[in-house]
């Protein structure tokens, strides 16, 4: 990320947990249920 500081200020602490580290970092659950949860979570933060 490019301004670290500056992007806290307009993301809450739910979209810092959920975003923060690179996608290539992410552990997807071996759960389906929950990886279509998360799925469906990211399309509605857009």
């Amino acid at each position: 990320m490019s301004a670290p500081e500056w992007m806290r200020v307009w993301m809450g602490p739910v979209w810092q947990d959920r975003y923060g580290a690179r996608v290539d970092a992410y552990r997807l659950s071996a759960e389906e249920r929950e990886r279509r949860e998360l799925a469906q979570q990211i399309a509605t933060d857009g």
